[in-house]
């Protein structure tokens, strides 16, 4: 009967931790915080940033950000939202099997096969390791004006090797075709769940034309209520440290079925 318990307690427990959880409400002024930081290329690019308290999904305020990117490589450039968390302190998200974001963009780009939008995830297990970054990258969310989309990312790794580029599916570590390679976005080749230091949210031309740099462009977003959630399986241990595995049905991506057996 004990351990009956103590499972329910720990089955409690985790639901509670798959309920969504905020990781980026937007409802203060992020230019403020000194965790964040806007990453361009050249002098004719930038990224501008204003609170909107009159047209929100979640919370009190969306952000709108118009990112300018300027003409700077054959194979295009950015605009990224950098969030980077002070040393020692971490993301937990292993018990997490997706993101959401909430997007809604009001001036499309003026190419829209070159606009894609991405989200690196980075990692550091160590202190001492360099950052490692696991790239997201969907190609037509930004190519027309829309409404509120609430944009689903799976969390789900697709390649450690460098060989893939970024999809819609999931995450490729750096790939390393873009100079990703060990202590270059790379640290020790696997997603560290409980060692997240950040993220990037960004706006891309990308393509390739030989001896000519992409053309400039600019997109503007409104986003509003970054969050995780969902249940991802994870080792189940009761608080008398035994676990009880046997008694548990798996979990499957994208699922969150938990059964006792008693």
């Amino acid at each position: 009967m004990k351990r009956i318990v103590l499972s329910i307690l720990f089955l409690i427990g985790l639901s509670t931790q798959a309920l969504p959880q905020i990781i980026e409400s937007f409802d203060t002024q992020i230019d403020l915080d000194s965790t964040y930081q806007w990453l361009v290329e050249g002098p004719n690019s930038r990224i501008d940033y204003s609170v909107n308290t009159t047209d929100v999904k979640q919370g009190t305020s969306s952000a709108d950000f118009k990112f300018v990117i300027g003409s700077v490589h054959e194979w295009g450039s950015y605009g990224q939202l950098v969030k980077r968390l002070p040393a020692g302190q971490y993301f937990d998200w292993q018990a997490t099997d997706s993101l959401a974001l909430w997007i809604k963009v009001i001036t499309a780009p003026a190419i829209p096969v070159n606009m894609v939008f991405r989200i690196h995830i980075a990692d550091r297990p160590t202190p001492e390791a360099p950052i490692e970054e696991w790239v997201y990258e969907h190609t037509t969310i930004l190519d027309a004006t829309s409404d509120w989309i609430e944009l689903k990312i799976p969390i789900k790794i697709l390649a450690t090797d460098g060989s893939l580029t970024p999809v819609d599916s999931g995450f490729v570590i750096f790939p390393s075709g873009w100079g990703g390679g060990p202590n270059n976005f790379w640290n020790n080749q696997e997603f560290d769940w409980d060692k997240i230091v950040g993220y990037n949210i960004s706006a891309i031309t990308s393509g390739y034309t030989p001896g000519t740099n992409l053309p400039a462009d600019s997109v503007a977003v409104r986003m509003d209520g970054f969050r995780r959630y969902g249940n991802r399986s994870v080792p189940a241990v009761v608080f008398n440290g035994l676990q009880f595995m046997g008694n548990l049905s798996g979990f499957s991506w994208g699922q969150s079925n938990l059964e006792v057996v008693t």
